[in-house]
């Protein structure tokens, strides 16, 4: 008979899980390579809404995700997020009109925003408490490399847009290939009165059967029966269930409100009109590449300088950057005669903002979605935060533009600097810090708080953490 298997395979789900995050980046990627040939076959193409219509389909997407993970499950809704993401890309490669291009684009942005909203709960609910940042910012990293891919193959004259949209399609297969094969998370399967055998499977095959296993079983029971099963909205008005949705919610809507969509979409633009050193698919790698190093930097330091501290070292160098920018745009609404010595100063500000971004404001709200809230509010919570997210997305993308001409670049850039300083205020003041603590104590303390009404210092400082030594033991037997 062979011996019960105690090795851990949380690692190998989540990697599986990164095939969908992958597809996601290849979809926002897709539209700047392909804009040349695409405008070309189509003139009659509204680009900025082709560009746009993802953030519309993800609003929708992240609100449908909301009931479909509390019904069909983290696993069966990644599985279906491939339904759309399948028929986006068939639209595509089939494409006759321009209303099929839109229906492609709104079918990938569902997709995005179905996976953007669910594949960091499953994460959080699968992984450890002191390696959930790592595993939760590789969603964000897989996105971004995603992208990064795409504008590499879609380099001018390497891959036109039929071919390329096949290559952005095969991250799909390969979520499907995988995932069928992973178990549901226990969280979920618990708060669906799932048999016990059943939940216990799903802890061993994730942790192996070690004493980690079974002090999350005791864990997700003592959960379930403080939470419930289903989602009400009074929960609404309970502040422990609240005020974390609020802070995602704001995390969520000033992640995108600082602009990182209009760069990513439009980054041709901006560099073409204030550099023509480089050539401008050159430029669009240089700030994907930009992107894949420092979101790789977030996810080695987000488990040891914690997330309040990446938010805000975040926040500070997004700032610089952007405030370079506006400074160039300054003085070439000036004329300054100072511009024919900073044909660089573009690609740098902006690659300053870029990096600061993936430090902290683009991977951090996403694992702070599936940390702060509950679990008897989790789906739905993470579903609007998500939603608002992609609203905000969208507003920024179709509108940026118009600001530019109508304001001038300095004005509209000069917003984003708002915007970026607004956050990192709200972290300061408002963010709690969630390393190191399991998602049962990041609750509770959200539960003491609603009860004695004060904020306290100990939730905003990263060593006032739980204690390493009330973590049970790590599944591979060591003490967390």
């Amino acid at each position: 008979m062979s011996e019960p298997d105690t090795k851990p395979h949380y690692a190998s789900a989540v990697f599986f899980a990164y095939s969908a995050s992958f597809a996601v980046g290849t979809a926002i990627g897709f539209a700047a390579p392909a804009q040349s040939e695409i405008e070309e076959n189509f003139p009659n193409i509204d680009y900025s809404l082709f560009g746009s219509l993802i953030t519309v389909g993800a609003l929708t997407g992240s609100l449908i995700a909301g009931v479909l993970v509390e019904r069909f499950g983290r696993v069966g809704t990644i599985l279906f997020s491939c339904l759309f993401f399948t028929g986006g890309w068939i639209l595509i490669l089939l494409r006759q009109n321009v209303e099929m291009l839109y229906l492609a684009r709104f079918l990938l942005g569902s997709s995005a925003g179905i996976n953007c909203m669910v594949i960091p709960i499953y994460i959080s609910e699968i992984t450890p408490a002191e390696r959930r940042g790592i595993y939760c910012t590789g969603h964000t990293l897989s996105i971004v490399v995603g992208i990064l891919a795409i504008y590499v193959f879609g380099k001018k004259d390497w891959l036109r847009a039929t071919p390329l949209a096949f290559v952005c399609f095969l991250p799909t297969l390969a979520t499907v290939l995988t995932m069928i094969f992973i178990p549901e998370s226990p969280a979920w399967l618990m708060k669906q009165n799932s048999p016990k055998s059943m939940v216990s499977e799903a802890l061993y095959f994730f942790f192996g059967r070690t004493a980690f296993a079974e002090s999350q079983r005791e864990l997700l029971m003592e959960s379930k029966e403080g939470d419930g099963n289903n989602f009400s909205v009074a929960y609404l008005k309970d502040p422990a269930v609240l005020r974390p949705l609020l802070i995602a919610l704001i995390l969520a809507g000033t992640q995108q409100a600082c602009g990182i969509n209009a760069i990513l979409f439009y980054t041709n633009e901006i560099f073409s009109s204030a550099s023509r050193s480089i050539e401008p698919s050159i430029q669009v790698i240089i700030v994907g590449a930009v992107q894949v190093v420092f979101t790789f930097v977030a996810a080695l330091l987000i488990d040891r300088a914690g997330r309040r501290v990446l938010l805000l070292l975040s926040s500070t160098i997004s700032l610089v950057g952007m405030l370079l920018l506006i400074a160039f745009y300054v003085l070439q609404e000036q004329k300054s005669p100072a511009l024919d010595h900073l044909s660089w100063l573009p690609a740098i500000s902006l690659s300053i903002f870029v990096a600061g971004f993936s430090v902290g404001l683009g991977p951090v709200p996403w694992l702070l979605m599936g940390e702060l809230l509950p679990v008897r509010a989790r789906g739905v919570g993470v579903g609007l935060s998500v939603g608002f997210n992609s609203l905000c997305a969208f507003l920024v993308t179709k509108f940026f533009p118009n600001l530019m001409v109508k304001w001038g670049p300095s004005r509209a850039f000069s917003i984003l600097a708002g915007v970026i300083a607004f956050s990192f205020v709200f972290v300061y003041f408002f963010v709690p810090e969630t390393k190191n603590k399991t998602l049962e104590e990041i609750g509770a303390m959200f539960e003491s708080r609603s009860r004695n009404g004060s904020r306290g210092n100990n939730d905003r400082s990263p060593s006032h953490a739980s204690s390493v030594t009330d973590v049970p033991p790590r599944p591979d037997g060591h003490s967390a």
